[in-house]
């Protein structure tokens, strides 16, 4: 699967024969402004704490790994 993170712009062509055999894409984007500042604001609040496993760019290939397999604990993030 392929996953667009964020809005960074660009597109993607899509068709039929354009996008690979057994392939899916999946973006992230999600609710209203009003609804990201409530979101904000339990965070900040200490109500809402994501979980994240940290990976060194080294170790990305595992971290693709843990998602593949389903292992993963929370959102990837890789830090070079």
């Amino acid at each position: 699967m392929t996953a667009i993170a964020g809005i960074g712009g660009g597109t993607v062509a899509v068709s039929f024969f354009s996008v690979p055999y057994e392939v899916s894409i999946a973006t992230t984007y999600w609710g209203s402004r009003p609804e990201l500042l409530e979101v904000l604001y339990l965070g900040a609040r200490g109500l809402v704490r994501p979980r994240t496993t940290t990976f060194a760019l080294d170790d990305a290939p595992d971290a693709y790994r843990q998602m593949r397999d389903g292992t993963l604990d929370g959102r990837a993030v890789i830090v070079p």
